[in-house]
């Protein structure tokens, strides 16, 4: 051990080499212990942790992670990753090393974006995107301890701080279809309308119907097809989200003959059939529509919440939901709208003590 007294201080310090995880001898000293006992201590653990940890700083392990990730993930997942860990982790933890990152300062950093503001929406970080940016981060910390020789996860065992609900909970989450019947008669564009209508009665997400051709569409079925979506991140037509999203989704009569009228009166017919419709303008016009029809305002994406719950209210199985949706399975589909089984639950309650009313 290289435990030496500080005369002048009263205290203790240690100064030694070690070996780091690459193997190369490095010498570092430290001072302030009150004994000799507790600087060989420090010395016996920080050898022990320099053989595995890398000394490498949080900024340049999310470079090596994205120059990875960039050619073995989806391009519109790595947009998204690659935005959460530079607004997000590389500002606040980006100039420390791995080997400084203990589950105290996870927790800390983990506090701070609950208070911290988006940079786009100078708005506070809801509980999913908290609960994302978080997850992201721990993929990287992985990514580490697989090739870069990090011991462990201090994100992992740091556990999450408490960021609010994430559910689905707020009642102005949902359209029912009254409110949603009240909404759309203010649109004007035809278009924008059709949009409004498959993302309500067929629960797709606003990607999957944007990248639409008419080959998706079987009109003697009422099926649409769903085997891509568009990336607003990218402005390109990718892959779907997830295997399981890849899809047959059988419509309403009256829907696929709008979607039939509309295709029939396209001159060029458009490939996608809405390249006339963005994002932007979905999202804006939805605004538009909440405020003309005094109904609650929503997001796009809540439309597909909407007919989740509008699924869920009339005792569909949760299994025929989850294919519909689109989800891995049916338990991903609880996860995401247990609180609209906590309600139906009421009315089942209520239908049961009808039944025993007779007796």
């Amino acid at each position: 051990m290289s435990a030496y007294k500080d005369e002048k201080h009263g205290t203790w310090y240690v100064k030694f080499s070690y070996v780091d995880w690459k193997g190369n001898t490095r010498w570092t000293t430290k001072r302030g212990f009150k004994g000799k006992r507790a600087a060989e201590k420090y010395e016996r653990e920080f050898k022990d942790k320099a053989k595995s940890t890398p000394d490498m700083t949080v900024r340049s392990l999310v470079e090596l992670y994205l120059a990875d990730a960039k050619l073995h993930i989806r391009e519109s997942t790595y947009i998204l990753r690659k935005r959460d860990l530079m607004n997000h982790v590389v500002p606040s933890l980006g100039d420390l090393k791995l080997s400084e990152l203990t589950p105290l300062k996870m927790r800390k950093w983990q506090s701070e974006l609950v208070t911290s503001k988006s940079a786009r929406t100078k708005r506070a970080l809801s509980p999913a995107t908290i609960q994302q940016i978080r997850t992201v981060f721990s993929i990287v910390l992985n990514y580490a301890i697989r090739f870069y020789g990090l011991s462990e996860n201090p994100l992992r065992i740091a556990g999450k701080v408490n960021s609010g609900e994430s559910t689905i909970t707020r009642k102005s989450s949902i359209w029912t279809q009254a409110d949603f019947n009240k909404a759309i008669q203010y649109e004007e564009r035809h278009d924008v309308r059709l949009v409004y209508y498959l993302l309500f009665f067929g629960g797709f997400r606003i990607g999957e119907v944007l990248a639409l051709n008419v080959s998706d569409f079987d009109f003697m079925s009422n099926v649409i097809h769903i085997t891509k979506s568009y990336s607003s991140n990218s402005g390109k037509i990718t892959a779907t989200k997830t295997n399981s999203s890849v899809r047959d989704v059988t419509m309403p009569v009256s829907i696929m003959d709008m979607v039939h009228d509309y295709i029939s009166r396209l001159e060029p017919v458009l490939s996608p059939v809405f390249s006339s419709v963005s994002i932007s303008i979905v999202e804006r016009h939805i605004r538009q529509l909440a405020a003309a029809a005094g109904v609650p305002r929503i997001r796009v994406h809540d439309l597909r919440h909407s007919h989740a719950s509008y699924l869920i209210n009339h005792n569909v199985p949760i299994t025929a939901i989850s294919h519909r949706l689109g989800h891995k399975n049916a338990n991903v589909t609880l996860s995401v709208y247990s609180h609209f089984y906590k309600s139906s639950d009421k009315s089942i309650a209520d239908m049961l003590a009808k039944s025993l009313s007779s007796l």
